[in-house]
């Protein structure tokens, strides 16, 4: 089958139709390990179909289970065509991985579909928060996700995306998860915050304080659900385990295992985020769905914790540097960077 034609536009598209610093725990002045990166994977999107007067569009969104509500960025509604959005009847916060809340400007309704659907097209009426700036164009939330059975057992609604070697990873969470995953960190059971929107994992300075961890330095760049900036301090080398739990007896097994470094975030709402990745290889959704647990529910602001991991600080200092002495040279007499994720498809119904 031939593509479809395409034109770049600076948004996730996939098609039309018709700095804050963190202060770092003490480090232990011993040979440090180097962290580990994974290599960069295709990331996992949800493209969503959205309907507005005839026109549809489809949209790449974050699946992300650390979210209750479905989010949308300000310039994204309006590419949409969404102009006026609804007055919301009282003041709507959500507070982000590192406590600082953000207000969202209005809300909108939208009849959606899945980009990607191999049975019948099912059509819902979807409610999302526009935030003025977000890293993250759209969230679709646990709430839709359990409804539509997504993550679970319609998966193949999700599609990989390749990441641009420079693309920031994100994290996607809430500081008020309704789940928590039962998991063993070091041996030692625990309660995490799932976050399939979450592309690195993390740990609060003061869990991993109480825990006895051995903090190694390294500060690495990470971008908040609003687009500002945040500064990790140091890392932690653990091993984390999640089993099934059986509903009669509450006895576990069938174990899986990974050790992965977690990055210290200061003033994160949560002791620990399992990444997406982490996630995907200790099987939480295929195999050990058993080990995810409801949280109690409290009053405060709704969380929306997508992070996006800009990399080591050298590394960063040199990407942009690059940048600046390459703008004058890069493609387009505007100075437009166009996001290689961000291609809008037009077709005829």
């Amino acid at each position: 089958m031939s593509p479809r034609p395409s034109v770049a536009v600076p948004y996730i598209l996939l098609g039309i139709n018709g700095m804050e610093a963190s202060s770092p725990l003490p480090l232990l002045h011993t040979p440090s390990p180097t962290r580990k990166h994974r290599p960069r994977k295709p990331r996992l999107g949800l493209p969503i179909t959205l309907h507005k007067q005839g026109v549809l569009a489809t949209v790449l969104a974050c699946a992300d289970t650390g979210a209750d509500v479905n989010i949308m960025s300000d310039e994204v509604a309006k590419t949409l065509g969404y102009s006026d959005y609804n007055a919301l009847p009282e003041k709507k916060e959500f507070a982000l991985a590192n406590g600082k809340l953000v207000e969202a400007i209005g809300m909108i309704e939208s009849v959606c579909s899945f980009g990607v659907e191999t049975e019948s097209l099912l059509t819902m009426t979807c409610a999302f928060y526009v935030l003025l700036k977000a890293a993250t164009p759209i969230i679709m939330g646990l709430s839709f996700l359990e409804q539509t059975k997504t993550m679970t057992e319609h998966r193949e609604r999700l599609v990989r995306v390749p990441t641009p070697a420079l693309q920031a990873l994100s994290v996607c969470s809430i500081d008020k998860p309704r789940w928590f995953l039962s998991c063993e960190l070091n041996h030692r059971e625990t309660l995490a915050t799932p976050d399939s929107g979450s592309e690195i994992d993390l740990i609060s300075p003061s869990f991993a304080a109480e825990r006895g961890l051995t903090v190694y330095p390294g500060e690495e760049a990470i971008q908040m659900a609003d687009g500002s900036i945040a500064i990790t301090a140091g890392f932690v080398r653990v091993d984390l385990a999640v089993a099934s739990i059986n509903a009669s007896s509450r006895k576990s097994h069938q174990k899986s295992f990974i050790t992965v470094d977690l990055l210290l975030l200061d003033s994160l709402s949560h002791d620990l985020i399992v990444s997406e990745d982490s996630l995907e290889e200790l099987q939480v959704f295929t195999k050990h769905s058993s080990a995810l647990i409801p949280a109690p529910q409290e009053s405060g602001p709704l969380g929306i914790n997508r992070i996006r991991h800009l990399g080591a600080i050298d590394r960063i200092v040199s990407w942009v540097k690059k940048m600046i002495r390459g703008s004058s040279s890069r493609d387009g007499d505007d100075g437009m960077y166009i996001n290689p994720w961000m291609t809008a498809h037009s077709s005829t119904s």
